[in-house]
């Protein structure tokens, strides 16, 4: 069957850089602020964070790569939506793992306000903000918010389970599943048959092929919150050590290595006491 460029379809989903670049020309601020939903289904192992950074690509390709910023959270979206946003022209936020995440009320409501979260956070009033849900099971995702009003659809492999299959069907119908299951067999020994997916889009569907990503520009979430925390100090255990002194027994490792452990637990315990003093210091402050 003929495939359509990939290319293209992301063309038809995202906005030119100066539909995104536009500002409002009233005398009272808007949001011009747009957002796009991805939702992605497959199987383990099928690709799907793959085809994040191929889309990533393009993103940075279409828009600069200085202007996007790429952010993964493995399950939980609302540290994504607290931590992930940045001031930047094009953020790209993908929960990736969503099935059977419980996801608080609130944080639904903040991911369908996650346009207006970008301009209270940064003073913003234009850009994108593409969000990516990731599952391989399409009835595990418990919210079935995220389910529905998708810009694109990808599916990387057909249904095992009846349930995921009908839906799927109702989607893209029989003959395309059936083309990416003869496909599925074959990925094993053809790796350039990796990339093979089905794109759905404003009631159109396709089969297409997704090369694989020149650059990885993907970051886990904990990249963003781990930078936010002070250094600790390297004199910290040594100040945890003087104010509480331990025998010498205690530390060596000649016949006292379980009462070493408990000490050396115990100091850590210290020292986190101590750094939660700092940070909330500096929270303080």
């Amino acid at each position: 069957m003929e495939l359509k460029n990939y290319k293209e379809i992301l063309d038809d989903v995202f906005p030119s850089a100066d539909q995104i670049n536009r500002r409002s020309s009233t005398s009272y601020t808007t949001n011009d602020i747009m957002q796009k939903q991805i939702f992605v289904y497959g199987k383990q192992g099928s690709g799907k964070t793959e085809l994040m950074r191929v889309i990533a690509d393009y993103l940075a390709e279409k828009y600069g790569e200085e202007n996007i910023n790429v952010r993964v959270s493995t399950g939980d979206l609302g540290i994504l939506i607290r931590e992930g946003l940045e001031d930047k022209l094009v953020n790209f936020l993908i929960c990736d793992d969503a099935t059977l995440e419980k996801i608080p009320r609130q944080t639904l409501v903040d991911f369908f306000r996650i346009r207006h979260l970008l301009k209270e956070r940064t003073g913003r009033n234009n850009g994108l903000v593409v969000t990516a849900i990731i599952s391989h099971r399409f009835h595990g995702v418990k919210a079935p918010e995220l389910k529905t009003d998708m810009d694109l659809f990808l599916i990387k492999n057909s249904a095992s389970n009846p349930y995921d299959h009908d839906v799927l069907k109702r989607f893209v119908g029989e003959e395309l599943l059936e083309n990416l299951k003869t496909y599925e067999a074959q990925r094993d020994f053809k790796p350039e048959l990796k990339g093979m997916t089905i794109a759905y889009h404003l009631n159109e569907k396709f089969m297409t092929n997704f090369p694989l990503a020149v650059h990885n520009y993907l970051k886990t979430i904990s990249d963003v919150v781990t930078r936010n925390i002070p250094k600790m100090d390297d004199d910290i255990f040594e100040r945890a050590k003087r104010m509480y002194p331990l025998k010498d027994s205690t530390l060596d490792n000649t016949g006292t290595q379980f009462t070493g452990g408990l000490a050396k637990l115990f100091v850590l315990g210290i020292v986190f006491v101590i750094f939660y003093i700092i940070l909330t210091g500096i929270g303080g402050g």
